[in-house]
């Protein structure tokens, strides 16, 4: 079977903000009528994209569907409110991912995780060149 090409469509320094030598994206999260971009590190460790409720904050998201669950993290089981369906924008490419806003995340970004994300794209981490790199199959 043949390889699907790929091209390398955006790529990304791992410096921003005070985060320095993490991979870090400016995200923009798009509620009904409000939008906010703030920096995600992308975690292909994580299965979902999680966010400290101050993140979300200016956003009016969709809460109609919105329930309270547990969430299971390195640091043990957390409470979060899971949003199935957040529309979010990386370098003018749209998405729809679940979110799982949290008390226990960071303040100062948001974590992308693989679910509603990574199956679409190649993520290639380049730690020698502080990049990250996504590309898209056309």
């Amino acid at each position: 079977m043949p390889k699907a090409k790929y091209e390398v469509a955006f790529d990304y320094s791992f410096n921003f903000n005070s985060v320095v030598g993490h991979p870090i994206v400016p995200v923009t999260i798009n509620g009904k009528t409000l939008q906010s971009t703030v920096p995600f590190l992308v975690d292909s460790g994580a299965s979902v994209t999680t966010v400290h409720p101050s993140i979300v904050d200016g956003v009016d998201l969709d809460m109609s569907n919105a329930k309270e669950v547990v969430l299971g993290t390195a640091g043990g089981d957390v409470k979060a409110l899971a949003i199935s369906a957040v529309k979010i924008e990386i370098n003018r490419h749209l998405y729809t991912v679940p979110i799982r806003i949290t008390e226990t995340a960071s303040e100062d970004f948001g974590l992308l995780g693989r679910e509603g994300f990574f199956p679409l794209v190649q993520v290639a981490f380049r730690e020698a060149r502080k990049k990250v790199y996504f590309a898209f199959s056309p």
